[in-house]
Parts: C-alpha cells; structure tokens; sequence
C-alpha cells in the first residue's frame, strides 16, 4: 500500500465488538453505531525503517541520502531539514545562488506533492477523471526532477552546503513551459472538483478543525491554514530569502477548517509555489551553487534543532554531534505524527463511509510517520 493511499487502511468493526486490525504500514480500527463512527483507534508501526538509527552509523555528507527517504512524497523536505541542521551547527553560509534554486526545488516538491494529494482525494471521491489528471500534471514535475538530479523523485538534489547541480538555461525554459502547461490545467481543475457541486456537497461541513483545535494539536502546514491560522515559516523567517520574492501569504478568510477548505488550501498553494518558482527564476543570481566540502568534514561538537516548511507542514530535525564524522543523535519531528492525533476523534459521529475522504484531506503521510 502506497503512503497516502486510504483505500486499504480501514477494519470497521459492527456494533462495538473488538477487533486487532494490521494492515499494511498503518492500522485504523474503527467501531460503528449504525452508520456512525462510535469510536476510532490508530495502530502505528508496521512500516518502521529505522531511518534515524541508521543517520548514527553515516557521515554528515551522506545523511541527506537518508532523510530524503522520511517523506518519499516530498523528499526535498526531508534533505533540506537536515542539510540545514548540519549547516546551522557548522555555520555553513551557502551561496545565494544555491539557496534559490533549493526555492526552485521546494517549491517544485509542494506542487508534487499536492497534486499527488489532490489525486488521492478525487479516487475517494470516485472522481476518476481528476485522479488521472492530477497524476498526469504531477509526471511532468518528476520530468523536472529527473533532468536536474537523475532521479524522478528528487532523491538527491539538496546537499549539506548546497544544491547538487546547477541549473541551466534548459532547463529554466523547460520548468517555465511546465508551469505553463500547468496554468492551463487549472480551469479543467477547478471544474472538476471546486465547482463541481457533487464534490463540494459531499467535502463541505465534514470534520471540521478549529482554530483551538489547531493550536492544541501543533498542527501546522496546509491544514492549519485551512482552519485560518496564518502559521508559515516561509514567510516568516528572515532568512529563508521568500521575503525578496514579492509574493504575499494567501488570504485565509475563504476557509473554514472543513474537508473541503483542506482541499481548496492546496488548490490555491499550487498557483502561489507556481509564481514563488517564476519569480525565483526571474531573480536567480550568479555564483556558485554549493560550497565543496572534502570527505573528512565533521561539524563541531554540539546540538541544534531547525524548522522548514515541507508541504504537510513544520518538519524539524534535532541534530547532535560529538566532534565525530557521525552524528550521535538524529530525531526527526513530522507533520504527519502530529496530524494522526487527531484522526479517533475527527472521525467519531462522521458516516462511515467518509473515512475515506477524512484520512485523504488530512494529507498523512504514513512513510513519514513510520521513520
């Protein structure tokens, strides 16, 4: 079973008989009352990698190739949080030009990553028509990966110091022409799921979060900013370079916290990472793209903890070293184990026929819960 994929994760159980369900990486027992959803019960663990055990027994330079693997829906996340915790311990000023094209890339991953979201949420929805759709807009963006870094899912492409490569006119144009084609998509978009009144009946009202329930969750990301909670550290950090982009944080005063504005967040995110990218190119510098580090660099001894913005939200990493040439400490913090907390209650006096549609607009993550 995929990670975002719903479709094999629910045991119903009638009436409040129990039973043990393992299916798959996660497990989600579920008790009903008619058609009602009594009671809701999440079992994790099936799917553990050990991801951080194995970053204790690999030098600083290869743990990005490790942390790419946390969130395999956006892997750019996972290598940017890490590259940043080893630079921020070291003081690693990386050059301006490779902090722009990790924009580039970031922003390339949430419109990936969304786009796979969407298609997760039209096969709930039985709207098979976006599914295939969101799925074909999304190829073209691993089209993009694949040309930079040689890897469809962008494994690779954030590196301790910088970038792994730079970038080209040609491909400049080839990301412009994407973006282009992606424009055109989103009339057919919007008609398929926003003004689609079947779409918009069945998501709006359901499982509604609030902004107190946001705040008591430490949820962030999308669906927070779903419930109106201007949470972004995107915009505001001082030293991520989206304040010289000219692009301002999406107005949240057209969403209410339900189903449908998780849905129509991501939809309105796509075109704002869309012109975050056109005006990155417009503004890409000159220089270099990374600073070169020899095989034996090791970071002073002493710990850190950083935040970015992945596309489910705040993904941090805590980092600690001894001096060595592997850290001694690896955790990593991800949106989506924050998001499955709220999952049992969410669910409880829903139909049962929308767990479905809850778990896909939750936008879980099961490989970066299972680390």
């Amino acid at each position: 079973m995929k990670g975002n994929d719903v479709s094999t994760l629910i045991d119903i159980v009638s009436g409040f008989r129990k039973s043990i369900c393992s299916v798959g990486p996660l497990g989600l027992k579920i008790t009903e009352d008619g058609e009602l959803v009594d009671d809701a019960n999440l079992q994790i663990g099936y799917g553990f990698r050990g991801i951080e055990r194995m970053l204790l027994e690999r030098s600083f330079l290869v743990g990005t190739a490790y942390a790419d693997r946390v969130d395999y829906f956006a892997p750019q996340a996972g290598s940017l949080a890490f590259a940043s915790a080893v630079e921020s311990l070291s003081l690693i000023e990386v050059p301006v030009r490779g902090r722009y094209i990790r924009i580039l890339l970031m922003e390339m991953g949430r419109i990936s990553s969304h786009l796979h979201f969407l298609a997760s949420v039209s096969k709930e929805v039985n709207s098979l028509s976006a599914y295939h759709f969101c799925l074909r807009e999304r190829e073209k963006l691993n089209d993009l990966f694949e040309l930079y870094c040689g890897s469809r899912l962008g494994f690779g492409c954030i590196q301790v110091g910088g970038v792994k490569n730079n970038i080209s006119e040609g491909l400049i144009d080839k990301i412009e022409g994407t973006l282009s084609e992606l424009e055109m998509f989103r009339e057919e978009l919007l008609t398929l799921l926003v003004d689609n009144p079947l779409f918009r009946s069945r998501l709006q009202g359901l499982a509604e979060l609030g902004i107190e329930d946001i705040d008591a969750n430490n949820l962030t990301g999308p669906n927070a900013r779903a419930s109106g909670v201007r949470i972004d550290i995107r915009f505001d950090a001082k030293s991520t370079l989206y304040e010289d982009l000219n692009i301002k944080p999406l107005d949240l005063s057209n969403y209410r916290g339900d189903a449908f504005g998780r849905v129509l967040i991501r939809i309105d995110e796509i075109w704002q990472s869309s012109e975050l990218i056109l005006e990155t190119l417009k503004k890409l510098p000159e220089g270099n793209h990374r600073v070169e580090l020899g095989m034996n660099f090791t970071p002073p001894a002493g710990d850190v903890y950083t935040e970015i913005e992945s596309p489910r939200g705040y993904f941090g990493v805590y980092l600690e070293s001894n001096g060595g040439v592997s850290p001694v400490n690896v955790r990593f913090c991800t949106p989506s184990y924050l998001t499955l907390r709220v999952v049992p209650w969410l669910m409880q006096k829903e139909m049962v026929e929308d767990i479905g549609i809850i778990l896909s607009t939750l936008d879980v993550s099961v490989s970066e819960v299972d680390r």
